[in-house]
């Protein structure tokens, strides 16, 4: 199923890339996962347009009519296929090679991880903010209704009202869905490959770009892009720390995605013009994943940019840049807007997100930016950080510092930590404000970017002072040894060194951090009681016929599974949709409020659907507060229901019970 998940994240954007020349195969596969959400959205909104559904079978449709166009184009063209696959030089061909090796061997120190916590693909997620994913991957599966304008429905019977929701991941995992007909299976398998897969070779095609910015030949390249991967492989952030402490699939996808754009906006001066469209699609792709990516990926690459300002080759990269730029901009701008433009109406709700964080001195913001601890519910007391990265890094960005060739990753990296030094010291209220409400004000959200950036300068670096011992030793020895092979041997006792000791420890912690969520989760939402409860009711219910559930429970598991229309989709309801939480407050007045009553039969609800054993989840501004701030499990309206008139016991198993509900007497009747 992997595989079949790999292809699907990753052939659109290879075919498209390899249509108008995306440059080196390892930029490629960087670019690729965020072009193919792009393609994705693109095809989305062109179903929705001429009425058809979205789908397994109008993706893999736009990507045949791709790859054939591809194909066409290369057979007439000078070169040959094969030339895309060599090095630029035979001399680096060993160092390339080895380096792609490296590649593969760090992304599958995540994957492992990810695969082991996750003890089989079935399992499922049981963070909060996932039964929203699960909800709108589903929802597209089922519908063929993909279109950022249908997605997502507070009433999946009727498919409205709709509240935008970004669903990059989620057109990947509802055409897998046509597959394998199984919401879990289909979006673990999008989460190992963009979660894992993706961060790994978008960072190893940053690092190439930014190795070859600074002079290292080709196959040095590529040993630092291997080293890169390998760094990024142990990194709790983002996607380890976002999944464990929410679920919060699409920004950890987005930022994923981010290292991979970026590389393809700072390659442009080495691409052809025509293949701006591809990058651009990239950037709209990391968008469609997460709107917030528009600031991760700009801020980023404006920031490169303006290292780059600093050199005279960098200046003529700048300037070779226009050209592609321009040549992307029209398609991206409307494509960024159809993506996102239903959201910005939700800008200021999330910038008035209260911070997750206290203030602290200046001495401990230090700590949290520049010392990579653990935390959050994996480790609350920060017993632990990530020193080796540390180590790394400081190597690293002093190599490169005394290159002289240009700051290349320094200057974003040292952006992001002044935006990060200033949301420790007064979050929420500071300069960095104007970056972090893009992020809900959250740390937990906003960490992440020098995560994706200390892998590159301390793979660069490396690989920088590999190549100058290379060229020491052969001055001080009498036998004349190729600079190459030293370096090469150097790198890859690095890299061997690395992978053994750091990068297995890392990972223990990281499949760790899954398995608390899926494998041997430290709670339960969805249990055997659920999946039983669904399956006896999937043979009951009659069509039009709504289940009033709460969605904190394993309730949401009857969409899930079987289609069948729930009530509530949000756990504590939907601001606009006073129903949605009025009726978890106040359902067992039915009786007696005529109001209740009444809202009942509208929506034609005939069964309702009780956990008394839910998760506890924050309650703090719920639809005007009706849970309060202290706190969430089982809806009031749901508790104490035995003896209601109409309501009668028709299933149970644990802690789940499931109700038949009859309005069609009198109120206050037998």
């Amino acid at each position: 199923m992997l595989l079949v998940t790999a292809v699907t994240a990753y052939l659109p954007g290879l075919a498209l890339l390899a249509l108008v020349g995306g440059g080196s195969p390892l930029l490629r596969l960087a670019m690729a996962p965020a072009v193919s959400i792009g393609i994705a959205g693109a095809v989305a909104v062109l179903t929705a347009l001429v009425g058809l559904p979205y789908g397994i079978v109008s993706l893999a449709t736009v990507t045949i009519v791709l790859g054939a166009a591809a194909v066409v184009l290369r057979r007439r063209s000078p070169r040959p296929w094969k030339s895309l696959f060599r090095p630029v030089t035979t001399r680096d061909r060993t160092s390339s090679r080895i380096g792609g090796a490296m590649v593969a061997a760090g992304t599958a120190f995540p994957v492992w991880a990810w695969l082991r916590g996750l003890n089989g693909l079935a399992t499922p997620a049981q963070e909060h903010d996932m039964i929203i994913h699960g909800m709108v991957a589903a929802y597209i599966g089922r519908t063929g209704h993909a279109a950022p304008w249908q997605i997502m429905p507070t009433d999946v019977l009727t498919g409205e009202p709709v509240s935008f929701y970004p669903a990059g991941a989620h057109l990947l995992t509802g055409a897998l869905f046509n597959v394998t007909g199984d919401v879990f299976v289909s979006l673990n398998a999008v989460s190992v490959v963009l979660l894992a897969v993706a961060p790994c070779l978008g960072v190893a095609g940053l690092t190439w770009v930014a190795a070859r910015q600074l002079g290292v030949r080709p196959g040095g390249a590529m040993l630092a892009a291997g080293i890169g991967a390998l760094v990024m492989g142990g990194m709790y952030r983002p996607s380890f720390h976002l999944m464990h402490d929410g679920g919060i699939l699409g920004n950890a996808v987005a930022l994923c995605l981010v290292p991979g754009v970026v590389a393809g906006v700072l390659a442009l001066p080495r691409l052809r013009p025509k293949a701006g469209v591809a990058v651009g699609l990239g950037v709209v792709g990391a968008v469609w994943a997460h709107p917030s990516a528009a600031v991760s990926v700009g801020l980023t690459v404006v920031a490169w940019w303006l290292g780059q300002s600093f050199t005279r080759r960098g200046r003529s990269e700048l300037r070779a840049s226009i050209k592609p730029l321009l040549f992307a901009a029209p398609g991206t701008l409307v494509l960024l807007t159809i993506a996102a433009g239903p959201g910005l109406s939700q800008a200021g709700r999330t910038g008035n997100w209260p911070p997750d964080t206290s203030p602290m001195t200046f001495v401990e913001a230090m700590g949290e930016t520049f010392s990579f601890p653990y935390s959050g519910w994996i480790d609350q007391a920060q017993a632990r950080s990530q020193v080796w990265v540390v180590l790394v890094l400081a190597v690293g960005a002093s190599a490169i510092a005394a290159r002289r060739r240009g700051p290349g990753p320094l200057v974003p990296y040292a952006v992001w930590s002044v935006v990060l030094l200033g949301a420790w010291v007064s979050p929420g209220r500071g300069f960095d404000a104007v970056v972090t409400q893009f992020y809900y004000n959250a740390m937990l959200r906003t960490w992440s970017h020098v995560s994706l950036l200390a892998p590159v300068i301390a793979a660069v670096g490396l690989v920088l002072i590999a190549d100058r011992l290379a060229v020491l030793v052969r001055r001080a020895t009498p036998v004349p040894l190729a600079p190459r092979w030293v370096s090469l041997a150097v790198a890859t006792l690095v890299f061997v060194g690395f992978a053994a000791g750091p990068t297995v420890g890392y990972t223990a912690i990281n499949e760790q951090a899954v398995a608390h969520r899926y494998g041997t989760p430290d709670f339960v939402r969805y249990g055997p009681d659920d999946r039983a409860a669904a399956d006896w009711l999937a043979s009951r219910i009659q069509p039009g016929q709504r289940v009033f559930n709460s969605g904190n429970d394993g309730s949401t598991l009857l969409y899930l599974a079987h289609g069948i229309p729930i009530v509530n989709v949000y756990t504590l309801g939907f601001p606009g949709v006073p129903y949605t939480y009025r009726l978890l407050e106040k359902f067992k007045r039915y009786p007696d409020d005529l109001q209740v009553r009444q809202q009942l039969i509208d929506l034609n609800v005939r069964w309702v659907y009780v956990d008394n054993n839910a998760p506890g989840i924050g309650s703090a501004g719920s639809p005007e507060n009706w849970a309060g701030d202290d706190g969430f499990r089982l809806a009031p309206g749901l508790t104490n229901l035995a003896g209601l008139p109409g309501l009668h016991s028709e299933f149970e198993a644990g802690s789940v019970s499931v109700y038949s509900l009859d309005l069609t007497r009198e109120p206050n009747t037998p």
